[in-house]
């Protein structure tokens, strides 16, 4: 299929063809995907988007995706099957590997204290956190907006919920950090360990996905 920066094929296959839910192998493969492509598109919003509530929201999505990444990478780096798969890579290929699961594991312990800040999307504790962090920092305020029409709660835009997204991130920077320092910092990680997710990606493509499409 033609595109404009060159051309594709698409393969089509059942997903029982693709993937045994009695596999272990398999099911780190299915959830490995799902991951990934939620990551990609995670990062790729928080990277191009100017609108600072959007970036910020991304960001604290990504930070649960990168987790869930790692942990099912290494659970499948761990299985006996894949030991098999990795005996065919290519010195290139075990150089990527070992060096995408060498830099997630340098930066676990940061995306894990990153996650428990934030919890599933935004936590008991990170709320607390927000509001903790509130009296100590200048130059924020609560705001709500009222659209004409009513002060019924449809109506109603809580945009205050922004400043404390924010005050949940600032809770977790180093003093001397301003929030778009904080954040941006944060983003380059991620992005790193998205190049890393890639390459970990096409390895698998390769040796294990690619091949159950026809490939």
């Amino acid at each position: 299929m033609p595109s404009r920066s060159g051309s594709f094929t698409l393969r089509y296959r059942p997903i029982p063809a693709v993937f045994d839910a009695d596999s272990d192998f398999d099911v780190c493969l299915a959830r490995l995907s799902v991951l990934y492509e939620d990551l990609r598109f995670e990062l790729m919003t928080a990277s191009r988007t100017d609108d600072d509530a959007e970036r910020t929201y991304f960001i604290r999505r990504s930070v649960g995706t990168l987790r869930e990444f790692v942990e099912c990478l290494e659970w499948l780096n761990g299985l006996a099957e894949f030991a098999a798969v990795k005996r065919g890579f290519n010195k290139f290929q075990r150089g990527e590997w070992n060096s995408a699961l060498a830099f997630l594991s340098q930066e676990k312990k940061r995306i894990y204290d990153e996650r428990n800040a934030f919890g599933g999307h935004f936590s008991h504790g990170a709320a607390k956190a927000a509001i903790r962090h509130s009296d100590r920092s200048a130059g924020y305020s609560l705001e709500i907006q009222w659209v004409s029409g009513g002060h019924t709660p449809q109506s109603a835009r809580l945009r205050y919920a922004e400043t404390l997204s924010t005050l949940a991130l600032v809770s977790q920077k180093h003093d001397g950090d301003n929030v778009r320092d904080y954040t941006q910092n944060m983003l380059d990680m991620f992005m790193r360990a998205n190049e890393k997710a890639i390459a970990c990606v096409n390895i698998l493509v390769d040796h294990v996905l690619g091949p159950r499409f026809g490939f």
